[in-house]
């Protein structure tokens, strides 16, 4: 049996891809792998080491959320708890000015967080990083504990469950 010609032209120019290949990586290799990396990993800027991160706790939420499986309004909500707890990362040296701006505004924090939950959806909630809702909180929490003092937001023991 004969290859159909769109086979032929596959294996012709997947001979020649691979043609390719090796040659880019055999014209890479020509130079010092040493000082490549070394150059690239003087590049890299780490903001600061690990040990130098300290965490601030920005409270424990318990929230009831309805969540609407469905487009069709006539058909009841289900209702949902999710439990989880809201840390900030920050710079030692930031860490008692965050302190200090989460006592100013601790409720309107908390209102932000309530809200923000309960506008989020049911795909955003099985997202295993909750990226969208970290998200969010960011942009609610960094104008008021200092949107340079904020390196991160960790939402710690998250459980969704049913009410």
């Amino acid at each position: 049996m004969n290859p159909s010609p769109q086979k032929k032209m596959l294996r012709r120019v997947g001979g020649s891809l691979y043609a390719w290949v090796g040659l880019v990586a055999l014209v890479g290799c020509g130079g010092s792998s040493d000082t490549k990396l070394s150059a690239y990993l003087e590049e890299l800027e780490f903001e600061a080491p690990l040990e130098s991160v300290d965490y601030v706790s920005l409270g424990d939420f318990r929230i009831p959320l309805a969540i609407r499986v469905s487009d069709d309004v006539r058909e009841p909500p289900i209702w949902v708890r999710v439990k989880f707890s809201l840390l900030a990362e920050v710079d030692p040296q930031d860490r008692k000015a965050v302190n200090e701006a989460l006592k100013r505004y601790d409720g309107p924090l908390r209102d932000a967080v309530i809200r923000i939950c309960r506008r989020t959806t049911p795909d955003e909630l099985s997202d295993p990083r909750l990226s969208a809702m970290k998200a969010r909180f960011a942009d609610a929490a960094k104008p008021l504990l200092g949107d340079r003092r904020l390196r991160q937001l960790i939402i710690d023991k998250f459980i969704y469950e049913p009410l």
